[in-house]
């Protein structure tokens, strides 16, 4: 193994923080672009409250495609490493299993890495944990990877607040800056008045990106993907070093 292959690793793991990069901006014009929202009043009780409905447009089209192609760089970044690590010996790809004890007990690929690499073998299980929950994400990319290979990944659009409404109360007391944050779906209203409210300017919706599935339900996208190429980056040059003393060309992923 030279090198070059930890460099063409990196260059996946770049590739996948532009994608994720990518995906953040398309997020916040789509938002720029377009009203998802309706404020209005709703009397609960005796009280007069500001009540949010949600619609609007659905996600541009090529951000499962971009989702798909970040989450396929990361994986095969590691598996551009083992496989030239364990070259002659079937070319190995990176080992992964629900649980440790999956991995190192029922695992085909990580035995038989532990018979001809012995030391290369614990760092994977040791240093990159590809099992569920481990500090890089490496199962759960993997069943992300392995999803796309079928089905588009399509996230959730997930309303996180409206800011800056402006609302007029019965009787001439005028409200401004307003913020109703949204959980889960329900609006937080910031006043209860006991007097009717009149919404004079909507304001501007925010929100984020959620997994869509089961593998990392209701998890934001973004700042996820983003930490884990931050980690896998990080991950490759301690790899790099582990094998060679020294990281062949110092750099950064940004």
């Amino acid at each position: 193994m030279d090198p070059d292959h930890f460099q063409s690793a990196k260059l996946k793991i770049r590739r996948a923080y532009h994608h994720i990069t990518e995906i953040d901006q398309i997020l916040k014009q789509f938002f720029l672009d377009r009203t998802f929202h309706s404020v209005s009043c709703k009397k609960v009780g005796d009280k007069y409250m500001l009540h949010v409905e949600t619609g609007g447009d659905p996600l541009p089209e090529n951000v499962p495609l971009i989702l798909g192609d970040a989450v396929h760089n990361i994986r095969t970044a590691f598996d551009h490493v083992v496989v030239a690590f364990t070259k002659g010996k079937g070319d190995l790809a990176l080992p992964v299993a629900k649980t440790a004890v999956d991995l190192t007990q029922s695992g085909k690929i990580f035995t038989k890495i532990k018979k001809d690499f012995p030391t290369f073998a614990d760092y994977i299980l040791n240093n990159l944990e590809p099992f569920k929950g481990g500090q890089l994400f490496l199962w759960e990319i993997t069943q992300l990877d392995n999803l796309d290979k079928h089905n588009l990944l399509i996230p959730t659009l997930s309303f996180s607040r409206i800011d800056d409404i402006e609302a007029t109360a019965e009787g001439g007391n005028v409200m401004k800056g307003l913020q109703i944050r949204m959980r889960r779906g329900m609006s937080m209203s910031p006043i209860a008045l006991g007097v009717p409210i009149t919404v004079t300017s909507q304001g501007k919706a925010f929100g984020t990106l959620l997994f869509g599935n089961d593998v990392l339900p209701d998890i934001m996208i973004v700042p996820t993907l983003t930490n884990c190429v931050h980690r896998c980056f990080e991950a490759l040059n301690a790899l790099e070093l582990f094998c060679y003393g020294k990281v062949s060309k110092p750099d950064t992923l940004e």
